[in-house]
């Protein structure tokens, strides 16, 4: 395939929707941002050297600094307006240029094929001869924890990221470049770039892997080097390995978030963008199919996808509609036709799909533009399929996600999947739960990584809706998954996790530095959870059984996004007793209170919008500690309930919570209301609760009501 037919076939669908009304949204948004790029004056030199964009947020509020293309030694707080100075944030301003630079010659240089603009063709090789011109004479720098150095970037990550931009511009224009031209920007910037990445290559299962790995072969194929494509492509930890094992039996990338999931995703779609219509197209390959099928199954019932693990932010469908514009092309997938016109608010003849408090976004992306396909067509069952998909409860014992939706937009979340290496937050059988986007007990997911509460707050067990011992991480453990049903009153799921053995199924695939391990497993050996959910309309239950094979403490752990209505000496009165081995400075207003064998006192939080209703019960004598402790976004709290115990054998935490959508609604439970026992045989036996007499196990079988 020559230069001319190589750009071509990466166009040819593009040529053709922008003559479309259909994509005008899409050519207007990449005409401004290709004029934007035009309009940057900024010139690179030899001493160019990019810091850590995770360094480049407010220190009091976590909020992202803003860019300013005149202003490189000004870096404002989007939020509260503080202004910082200083060599690190000019180094992060440096880096966040090329970034920029590297984004804006694929604008330009796609706009350019679009609509005949040699000017925007010029600019692109101008500054493709310019890196072509410095590359190599970028000095080899960075420090990042966890993270290979970069050359004009702080990490390797990071060039891989700018490279697989440049490559995709580079291959739209270079039919347009002269000999000496091409062979310069080869020689001086695609080559060296190539072996510097080889050498980082990491040797784990990885999405820092899969960038560095795309971006080697994208290289590879630019330079005609099939010797090179194939070090990226083939062997251990080669990007196909990376799909091979990295991705789930049903689809969910191992780090076990949706985040990662689509950011893994992101660099295979651009290298196979790059080589679509040759003979090195992966557009076949069953695990991107299987990654683009696996969010289906759990979008929430306001539109948005799970907060967990290292997520910063909340997005939604809206977010990820560019990636089923190309699966939709690739596939032909009717539910992905669906997706989009849920995504873009389109509707047809049929019932569309409800997603309350969802807002549509446009359909103006460059994946629109290029991969588009006709939305008009009916989607018919495939919108019915995708319904059911999200209003129905979900469970993989693959990925270990189950979902279980209720009354008045309820969901709830469980964990019970594999260890998901560096973005794991060690919270096996966590739960989060929420209504129609309404956090009640969420998982908070976590703040730009240079931020202190990061590693100090929210990559660690204490900060999630589970069970920790002696206060410590739990270490690295597959959960699994022991029953999950639809019944007529409802769903349920049944999970697992025990510290019997060390192994787990990432252990050989993935690297944890030392400083990555914070773990304490002398307090976790032989302990077994499982834990038993159910949803029935606006009702959760929830029933956690902990065993501990010798004296220890145990800690079942509640992070409420609610006010507390009421006197606040229902959670005891101030104390001085430690909670866990983090920084005492985390728990603000601390509380504690003496709790006998059976019900605690019920507890009524106002959230957001509605009421939780909470009522506890525990097997054994127990002592209530609560706190304000951080949020996400920064600057929000939570209240931190933590039932204690100390011994050991089994002890079981049962609660019940109710949500009522409106304010000051709350069900008020009298004392007394939870009667139950656990007998010998495993069973607990609920006498008297809120929804009736109830037996729940732990051992797979279903809840029984009266």
């Amino acid at each position: 395939m020559n230069r001319e037919q190589t750009h071509t076939g990466l166009l040819e669908r593009a040529c053709v929707n922008a003559r479309l009304p259909e994509f005008a949204p899409a050519l207007e948004r990449l005409r401004g941002k290709a004029a934007e790029a035009f309009a940057v004056h900024f010139r690179m030199s030899a001493g160019d050297r990019g810091e850590w964009g995770h360094y480049y947020h407010c220190r009091e509020d976590a909020a992202r600094l803003a860019f300013d293309w005149s202003r490189p030694q000004e870096h404002r707080c989007t939020v509260c307006g503080r202004v910082y100075t200083g060599q690190r944030y000019d180094a992060c301003w440096i880096g966040l240029a090329h970034h920029s630079l590297g984004i804006g010659a694929f604008h330009m240089a796609l706009c350019g094929r679009l609509d005949s603009r040699e000017d925007y063709i010029r600019r692109v090789r101008d500054i493709l001869l310019d890196y072509a011109r410095y590359y190599a004479g970028w000095e080899i720098h960075g420090d990042i924890p966890y993270n290979g150095p970069g050359k004009l970037f702080a990490q390797t990550l990071d060039e891989a990221h700018w490279i697989l931009e440049l490559g995709l511009a580079f291959q739209m224009v270079r039919s347009s470049f002269e000999a000496g031209e091409e062979e310069a920007i080869c020689r001086g910037l695609l080559q060296p770039c190539a072996d510097f990445l080889i050498a980082r290559k990491e040797a784990q299962i990885h999405n820092h892997a899969v960038l560095i790995t795309s971006a080697i072969s994208l290289l590879g194929f630019l330079l005609g080097d099939e010797e090179l494509h194939r070090a990226g492509l083939e062997g251990e930890y080669g990007l196909l390995d990376q799909l091979r094992r990295g991705v789930l039996e049903d689809g969910l990338w191992y780090e076990g978030v949706v985040h990662y999931h689509f950011y893994a995703l992101h660099p295979i779609l651009q290298y196979g963008w790059a080589v679509e219509n040759t003979p090195w197209a992966v557009r076949r390959l069953e695990p991107i199919r299987r990654m683009l099928d696996f969010p289906l199954r759990f979008i929430q019932p306001d539109g948005s996808f799970l907060r967990r693990h290292d997520a910063t932010s909340k997005v939604n469908i809206g977010t990820y509609a560019p990636y089923y514009e190309l699966g939709l092309s690739w596939f032909g997938d009717a539910r992905y036709r669906a997706y989009l016109q849920t995504a873009y608010g389109r509707k047809g003849a049929g019932p569309g799909l409800s997603l309350p408090g969802y807002r549509p976004v446009e359909r103006d992306s460059v994946f629109a533009l290029c991969f588009g396909m006709n939305l008009a067509e009916e989607a018919g069952e495939a919108m019915e399929e995708l319904r059911l998909l999200v209003e129905q409860p979900q469970s993989s014992a693959g990925s270990g996600l189950t979902r279980l939706p209720g009354a008045a937009g309820l969901h709830l979340t469980v964990k019970h999947g594999p260890f998901g290496g560096e973005h794991d937050h060690m919270d096996q059988l966590n739960i989060s739960l929420s209504a129609c986007g309404i956090p009640l007990l969420e998982d908070a997911g976590t703040v730009p990584y240079a931020m202190p509460l990061h590693y100090g707050w929210f990559k660690h067990t204490f900060s999630h809706n589970t069970v920790a011992v002696n206060g410590m991480d739990q270490p690295p453990a597959d959960g699994r998954r022991l029953g999950f049903g639809l019944e007529t009153w409802g769903s349920w799921v049944c999970a697992a996790v025990d510290w019997k053995r060390e192994d787990y199924l990432f252990k050989d695939r993935i690297v944890l530095p030392a400083e990555l391990r914070p773990w304490h497993e002398p307090s976790y050996q032989g302990v077994e959870l499982a834990r038993t959910c159910l949803v029935r309309d606006n009702w959760v239950v929830d029933a956690v059984r902990v065993l501990l094979p010798d004296p220890r403490q145990a800690d079942f752990l509640l992070h409420v996004d609610g006010m507390l209505e009421g006197d606040p000496d229902l959670l005891g009165g101030p104390t001085e007793e430690g909670f866990c081995r983090l920084d005492p400075v985390l728990f603000r207003d601390p509380r504690r209170l003496c709790l006998e064998r059976g019900a605690a006192r019920p507890l009524v939080w106002a959230a957001d919008r509605g009421m939780l209703t909470q009522y506890g019960w525990c097997s054994r004598p127990s002592a209530l500690l609560s706190a304000i402790t951080p949020g996400n976004p920064a600057g929000r709290n939570r209240h931190t309930l933590v039932r204690r115990v100390e011994g050991e054998g089994v002890t079981v935490f049962l609660h019940f919570f109710h949500y009522d959508e409106a304010a000051g609604r709350a069900v008020c439970l009298p004392e007394g209301m939870i009667r139950a026992e656990l007998g010998e045989d495993g069973r607990l036996t609920v006498e008297e609760s809120p929804l009736g007499r109830m037996v729940l196990t732990w051992n797979g079988e279903a809840p029984l009501f009266g």
